[in-house]
């Protein structure tokens, strides 16, 4: 199939390794030698890919030379990130197993470990790529590797599917077991420059001493099937040896019909627009010809200065060939960000290295940029407490492994990131942090709610607001809310229950899911009824302790054009997460990692607000699997399930409402509109100059480097580029910074958080954050009355369903059961002691029949209750590992849950710190008003019945106290 990729999200990660730390000359288990032609091999080909139509603005990355992790990182980014192309190229060095079925690519760390059991330390395994890429998302993979043993890789797409084969596309630039010649360092390496000329020439190919034929179509279309014999051709005219003497020839392998275009004109996105970029396109045209036209007349004086060569050792004619590059390589600087910054900032630099800041009078580059990123936990530790080791790491502390290269600058998410370094700082640092000027930029961290979920369309808050105070009331009371009661709820007014039953929504999606956390953190989703962050904005209306929802929140104005109707609701963060959850329709809200992005964290802290207990609040925010590192990621995935999607609020940067993710744009998503809490932080950020020890090499060239890129980015050009992506001014009142209306769903002028970011409250979540984590405990109680023998048996039964969310548990959580059974005495014995178990022992203990039978009595489920409470409440004082209890019950002995036994455990409840899952088999058993909602709700858990998917529902609500073990 021809593959054209214009107007897809396409990605190209050009990685070039012209740096190692470990040479022969320096150690025996060191690489060959260093690489200097290869920094033009990524600059170059930057550049003829920015001007070939295919790839547009922040859609190529620029990788120089990177470590192991930090390639893998890349490589596993750029693979999620592409939907349409994705482009890799490695140059650099590589290194085949003795038999030659492996091809290793050599990173900036690498070694050689020769031995009975080859090993090479820092390279990455071929297939280890290759299989990295055909995970992703990219419809079409392109690899082009210049590199010793390139020819090899053939042999390991050959042991691929074919239906990944499919998708991948080798070009090679050398045969098997060949080792090629690292050049002069002077420019760049043969295979890749003659690649570059391909894709750059306009027309008139080039004259023989450069090896062109104008064969690969002269500026127009140019597919992967016309590049490769054009090429082989530019190569074999050139004559290039290998190592070996004989020919170079690079090699090309795909399935057969497949073709991908790698060089566009006519229709499609173009790379730079407006009279800048075409005078660039003009004079990069005119240089190229100018270019090709004195490489002629250089043949023609190499014949004229023959004789006079001779005479003079031949050494203006040598001058006058090897000089074949008109640019020097460009001061390169290395940017670390907060991972969520990332495309915009990579987008600020691609626009900065084409602006006549960064252009020096003969046209050439004055700077390169790489921006990167790591978790922001990461990079505030690794300059705070390992800068000796990342000048010069060690195996058991290498943070060029764990965060990246040394950066010359630092932009993290919020100013409070640098003090959070400096006061915490060692006496003996390597690296001082230099601020430069105010905040870049700002954007509040907003709660984007979905516009569906019944909410109708408002210019106010008010209409939604009456509605959702009449749920609220009806709940109180244990009335039935109809279905005309519930249709005006907006988004940030408040919500209503489920129509048609009067009780407060169940939390959670109905697919199963397993939640591993990350960093050992609970992870969770939102849980429905009367509970958001704790007790902070609970109302309680009697004894029915459910949460009534503001009368009323701050909305859109009819002339505010930019704001989706109900948009713009104000508040803490957890009325808002009241508010939405309240609104039905197994609402959920989710936060990325609080560890990888100071979102997260910013948002972390307004979950925690008002001394909220961080169990609690963990239980009111996650998602199926590991958390996601970011915002963004985070709204890329909710897509591929539409009914999630339209049922999730996520906390996120306000600018991605606007610039969206860099994944399957053409998907359907929910639209969201923005609420913003005022006790969550907002991102602002800010340029920090890191200055290294024993760095001052060219210390006055990078300041100069530095300064320039920061006026840049500070100033107009900066500005233009982080307003298309939806900042806004770092100057109070924080106007956007883009021109138009602002995006929908956004507010153009919303009040802005109370809360600024300070040092402290950030360590302190993050402190908070990570204590929560540690394997899980689950007590479950399973009523085995004389009742429950109807339904007892099969998946839908009480052991079966209990059997089902063992999947949430894993090896490391502490769980039993209790046979609930008996009204005088002991009340309860062990069906499943209380400790570690293997899943399959818990089964065993659960099977019908056996162990787990119908007793011939009543049950006490007060006394029950209060025996689980105490039990899981003394175990939980000296830790804050994720607890729960789950109570599976027909209802048939609710007799007893009653006045003050009823009494007893809602404020047993209240105080123990400990949620409770009522799970009845009973329909109507968690409507408002009933003791198992009532119980549930005083607890801050859940209540599931019929109307829910119980299996589902069960183990998800394990799912998120567990580790989990699917």
């Amino acid at each position: 199939m021809r593959f054209d990729p214009r107007g897809k999200a396409n990605r190209a990660l050009i990685v070039g390794v012209s740096e190692y730390d470990h040479t022969k000359a320096d150690t025996p288990d060191g690489v060959p030698g260093q690489l200097p032609g290869v920094r033009y091999n990524r600059t170059t080909l930057t550049e003829a890919l920015h001007r070939g139509g295919v790839f547009r603005e922040g859609e190529i990355v620029e990788c120089a030379s990177p470590t192991q992790d930090g390639f893998v990182a890349a490589v596993r980014r750029a693979a999620q990130d592409a939907r349409g192309l994705l482009l890799l190229y490695f140059a650099g060095h590589g290194i085949v197993t003795s038999y030659g079925d492996e091809l290793f690519l050599q990173m900036r760390n690498a070694r050689v470990a020769r031995g009975k059991q080859e090993a090479f330390p820092g390279a990455v395994q071929m297939t280890a790529v290759l299989a990295e890429l055909a995970a992703g998302n990219a419809e079409r993979i392109v690899v082009i590797l210049d590199c010793c043993y390139a020819g090899n890789a053939a042999g390991v797409w050959h042991r691929f599917e074919p239906r990944d084969r499919q998708k991948i596309l080798l070009l090679m630039s050398v045969q098997s077991n060949r080792l090629i010649h690292r050049g002069d360092g002077r420019r760049a390496t043969p295979f890749t420059r003659h690649l570059v000329r391909l894709l750059q020439e306009s027309g008139d190919g080039g004259g023989e001493g450069d090896g062109g034929d104008g064969d690969a179509g002269g500026g127009g279309e140019l597919w992967l099937s016309e590049l490769y014999p054009a090429l082989k051709e530019r190569m074999r005219k050139a004559r290039v040896p290998t190592a070996s003497d004989e020919p170079q020839d690079p090699q090309a392998v795909w399935e057969p019909g497949e073709d991908v275009l790698l060089r566009a004109v006519g229709p499609g996105p173009v790379p730079r627009t407006g009279w800048r970029g075409l005078l660039r396109t003009a004079v990069a045209f005119l240089h190229d010809t100018m270019d090709r036209l004195r490489r002629r007349l250089r043949l023609l004086l190499v014949l004229v200065l023959a004789l006079a060569a001779l005479a003079a050792g031949g050494y203006a004619v040598a001058v006058l060939i090897v000089d074949d590059a008109p640019c020097a390589p460009p001061l390169e600087l290395r940017v670390l960000t907060d991972p969520d910054l990332e495309p915009a900032l990579s987008a600020a630099a691609d626009a900065y290295l084409v602006s006549d800041a960064d252009t020096d009078g003969d046209g050439c580059r004055r700077t390169g940029i790489t921006v990167f990123n790591a978790g922001a936990a990461d990079a505030v530790a690794g300059l705070r407490d390992r800068t000796d080791a990342w000048q010069q790491p060690r195996d058991d502390d290498d943070p060029q492994r764990d965060v990246g290269p040394q950066p010359d600058v630092w932009i993290p998410a919020s100013p409070a990131d640098v003090t959070r370094v400096t006061a915490g700082q060692e006496p003996r640092v390597f690296a001082h942090l230099q601020p430069m000027g105010a905040p870049l930029a700002y954007s509040p961290v907003v709660l984007a709610v979905p516009t569906g979920g019944g909410t109708t369309a408002t210019t106010t808050g008010a209409p939604g607001a009456e509605t959702g105070a009449t749920g609220a009331r009806a709940r109180a009371t244990g009335a039935k809310v109809t279905g005309a009661q519930v249709t005006g709820a907006g988004s940030g007014a408040g919500g209503a229950g489920v129509a048609g039953t009067g009780r407060p929504s169940a939390g959670t999606e109905g697919t199963r899911r397993a939640p591993a956390r990350a960093a050992g953190a609970a992870t969770g989703a939102g849980s429905g009824s009367a509970r958001a962050a704790g007790a902070a904005g609970a109302i309680r209306a009697g004894s029915a302790n459910v949460r009534r929802t503001p009368a009323a929140w701050v909305g859109a104005t009819s002339t505010d054009e930019a704001v989706t109707a109900g948009a713009g609701g104000q508040g803490s963060l957890a009325r808002l997460v009241a508010a939405f959850e309240a609104r039905g329709g197994r609402p959920q809200v989710l936060r990325p990692d609080p560890e990888f992005t100071d979102t997260g964290l910013l948002a972390t802290m307004g979950l925690y607000a008002q001394g909220a207990d961080a169990r609690s609040a963990e239980r009111s925010v996650g998602q199926a699997g590991p958390p996601s590192p970011t915002a963004g990621e985070l709204l890329c995935a909710l897509p591929y399930d539409p009914a999630q999607d339209a049922r999730s609020a996520v906390l996120a940067p306000e600018f991605l409402l606007k610039s969206g993710v860099g994944c399957a744009s053409e998907m359907v998503r929910a639209r969201r509109v923005a609420e913003y809490p005022d006790d969550v932080p907002a991102l602002q950020p800010t340029f920090v100059r890191v200055r290294w020890e024993d760095g001052d090499q060219d210390a006055q060239a990078r300041d100069a480097a530095v300064k320039r890129f920061h006026e840049w980015l500070s100033g107009d050009g900066g500005r233009r580029v982080l307003g298309a992506y939806g900042f806004r001014s770092a100057d109070a009142p924080h106007r956007l910074l883009g021109p138009g209306p602002a995006a929908p769903g956004v507010r153009t002028d919303p009040a802005m958080p109370h809360e600024t970011a300070e040092a402290t409250a950030m360590n302190a979540a993050l402190e908070r954050y990570r204590s929560v984590g540690g394997p899980g405990r689950v007590l479950f109680l399973l009523d085995s009355s004389g009742s429950m023998a109807r339904t007892w048996e099969g998946p839908s039964g009480g052991p079966g369903l209990l059997k089902q969310s063992l999947g949430g548990l894993g090896d490391q959580d502490e769980y039993g059961v209790w046979a609930v059974a008996g009204t005088s005495g002991r009340t309860h014995t062990d069906l499943l002691p209380f400790g570690t178990h293997r899943r399959a022992d818990a089964v065993r203990a659960l099977d019908p029949g056996g162990s787990a039978r119908v007793r011939d009595a009543e049950a006490d489920p007060h006394a029950a209750l209060l025996d689980a409470l105490a039990f899981l409440h003394g175990r939980g004082t000296d830790d804050q590992r994720p607890q729960l209890i789950v109570y599976l019950t027909d209802d048939e002995d609710n007799t007893r849950l009653t006045g003050r036994a009823l009494d007893d455990v809602l404020q047993r409840a209240r105080t123990a710190g400990v949620p409770v899952a009522m799970v009845s088999l009973a329909t109507g058993g968690c409507d408002g008003g009933r003791p198992d909602a009532r119980i549930s709700a005083a607890s801050s858990g859940r209540c599931l019945d019929p109307g829910d998917d119980l299996g589902a529902a069960l183990h998800d609500e394990v799912a998120r106290t567990g580790t989990g073990e699917e």
